[in-house]
């Protein structure tokens, strides 16, 4: 059991006419999303000047996504916000004896809680000691919770489209094992109760995962509703227990679509016809406005679908639905795009900040540069009649990201040669064999797998690349395997020039595309640019948290900031983070904040910090 503070902001919402008149609220949880669950005890906090405690209550469901029921309607003061769909959790009230803000500041254990400090929020973490300084003063204790609202649904309940996650994580042993590898993580959690960092210290020794790759697999595991944490300790959830004792693939599914956008959705796009990953990514895009620059999470979902037996493959490489996907999209509750998205609070505190959108965020700076170089790979790479544009767009692949490329073609020579100069000891270069053909795919026998070695002894090359429209054979896969050469396609070089585009890599994490050969895995990029996006983010987050609280609170700390930003559930950045981004923006070279005693502020406008950054690149460009 938790214990969480619930705020309202008595402007929006008539807390003491509803405390009055109702024995139950839906109340929405924009933060701790994932962790508030039935039989939690919850204080009810009113603010603004009369601020304090004004009743009790108890959670007797999971989170949901519901709008204001009509029982509670004559209570929302703000009308606009009424109809909005919201995550809520449904919770059993009662009202009590007001406490005021400064009866609490009187206990020690109170006196630095985030309610008091900076009260910025719906939902708040109460610790024990802070419960039971809050209990002492309370004219009646929460509802006794008799578990019988907190029955599992046959179904899980999805959230809130925009309280939804937009990405899905892939776990060890490929598409087809996906569900094995989740099976044995949850029996791990189940017998071990792990903390998240002793779950990804064990997936690194079970399965060889990578620390920052492990890291994900435990939060995803969390993240998506199949374990929980209780003081710290994960804990299999209701329906992680389900899967275990049933092995059922379609539950999974299904609580994957409660937790994150475009799973259902996907498979109500194969409901009428198969359809290829292009035009899944295309339908996610313009329908879904998921704003998705590579094929990375369509191919994701495809993993998690085809390892729950919801999908299976044509002989066009199309996915399909199953019986079994027929019978699961039926039960699920499906988003509408057209549907009304408002993210006003109704009976919570949270200023009204915009959000900058993140196609803001990750808008491509070289937008018809990268369209001009994504149509040419198509076009020459099925054009066998003119090799030589197919090669030539391919050293201008290479050199976009960021390669000196060269290229050669001709007699005895490789086609295209890249150097990855990064100083003495950590240089590197790659050569490439370019193919084309119009006939679908490359086989093993338009290969000359002798050439290719003596191309790499002739060049010096530490890695080899064959580059085509696509290829077709185990035979081929084999021999790339056994001559350690790295399979590119046509489709992989436009995803890494979109990628790139939007968060450009370095040749180092480059050079992981090439170590191991046979198909291109571009999994372990998706992974390094989730993780520059999202240090962004964190970035992005910690100045928006200065500039629109700082006047109301004055300097943050690192923890001040970690509070405030578990309002995003898609972020969920961590202290250290946070307090690496707070170090590197104070930096005398950018002097964006600066702090005293490990508080910070803005040192003027943000407009002034942007013009010295963007000096800073006109100088580096001109160099």
């Amino acid at each position: 059991m938790r214990r969480w503070i619930f705020q309202a902001n008595p402007k929006q919402y008539d807390i003491v006419g509803a405390l009055t008149a109702l024995d139950e609220i839906r109340w929405r949880v924009p933060q701790y999303t994932d962790e508030v669950r039935p039989g939690d005890e919850v204080v009810i906090w009113r603010s603004g000047s009369e601020s304090g405690v004004v009743g009790v209550g108890v959670v007797v469901t999971d989170p949901f996504e519901s709008t204001v029921p009509l029982t509670e309607a004559r209570f929302v003061l703000d009308k606009e916000t009424e109809g909005n769909p919201e995550t809520r959790v449904l919770i059993k009230v009662r009202d009590v004896d007001y406490v005021p803000k400064s009866v609490l500041q009187l206990q020690e254990s109170l006196r630095e809680h985030q309610i008091i400090r900076a009260p910025m929020g719906t939902v708040f973490r109460l610790e024990q000691l802070e419960w039971d300084a809050i209990k002492t003063l309370l004219s009646v204790q929460p509802p006794v919770f008799d578990g019988v609202s907190a029955e599992q649904p046959d179904v899980p309940l999805p959230y809130a489209w925009k309280d939804r996650r937009k990405d899905t994580y892939p776990l060890p042993g490929g598409n087809y094992e996906y569900l094995a590898s989740l099976s044995k993580i949850l029996e791990h959690v189940a017998l071990q109760r792990p903390t998240i960092d002793q779950l990804s210290e064990w997936l690194q020794e079970d399965f060889g995962s990578s620390p920052s790759n492990a890291r994900h697999i435990s939060l995803f595991v969390r993240r998506t509703g199949f374990a929980h944490e209780s003081t710290g300790l994960l804990e299999l959830s209701a329906v992680g227990r389900r899967y275990l004792d049933s092995h059922d693939g379609p539950l999974v599914i299904a609580q994957l679509h409660a937790r994150i956008r475009f799973i259902g959705e996907m498979l109500e796009v194969l409901r009428s016809s198969p359809a290829a990953t292009d035009a899944l990514l295309k339908i996610a895009n313009d329908k879904y406005s998921m704003g998705w620059s590579t094929k990375a999470q369509i191919q994701r979902r495809r993993g998690w679908f085809q390892s729950a037996g919801v999908t299976a493959q044509d002989d066009e490489g199309r996915l399909v639905l199953t019986t079994s996907g027929r019978e699961i999209l039926e039960r699920l509750d499906l988003h509408s795009p057209e549907a009304k998205s408002d993210t006003t609070p109704t009976n919570s505190d949270e200023p009204d900040v915009a959000r900058e959108s993140e196609a803001q965020i990750t808008s491509p700076p070289h937008g018809e540069y990268v369209a001009s170089l994504v149509a040419d790979l198509h076009r020459t790479s099925v054009d066998s009649a003119n090799p030589d544009d197919f090669e030539n767009i391919v050293r201008d692949v290479f050199e976009f990201l960021g390669f000196k490329a060269e290229q050669l073609g001709g007699s005895g020579k490789t086609d295209v040669v890249a150097d990855a100069d990064l100083g003495r000891d950590n240089s590197y270069r790659v050569i490439i064999d370019g193919k084309t053909t119009s006939r679908g795919s490359i086989k093993d026998g338009q290969i000359d797998w002798d050439t290719i070695d003596d191309h790499r002894a002739q060049h010096d090359a530490d890695y080899v690349v064959i580059a085509g429209p696509a290829f077709g054979g185990d035979r081929l896969l084999n021999r790339a395997n056994k001559h350690v050469a790295t399979l590119l396609t046509a489709g992989d070089l436009e995803d890494l020039v979109r990628q790139h585009a939007d968060t450009p890599l370095s040749l180092d994490a480059y050079r992981s595309l090439f170590v191991t050969g046979g198909e291109a895995n571009l999994e372990a990029l998706t992974e390094s640019v989730e993780e520059a996006e999202r240090l962004t983010a964190v970035t992005l987050a910690v100045l928006r948290g200065i500039e629109n609280h700082g006047n109301e609170v004055g300097a943050m700390t690192a923890r001040d900031l970690y509070l405030l930003l578990r309002t995003d559930t898609e972020l969920e950045a961590e202290e250290r983070e946070i307090e690496q981004a707070l170090v590197s923006l104070a930096s005398p070279l950018l002097g964006i904040l600066t702090s005293s005693d490990g508080a910070f502020r803005l040192t003027g406008p943000l407009r002034t910090s942007l013009m010295r950054m963007r000096l800073l690149v006109d100088v580096l460009e001109g160099s």
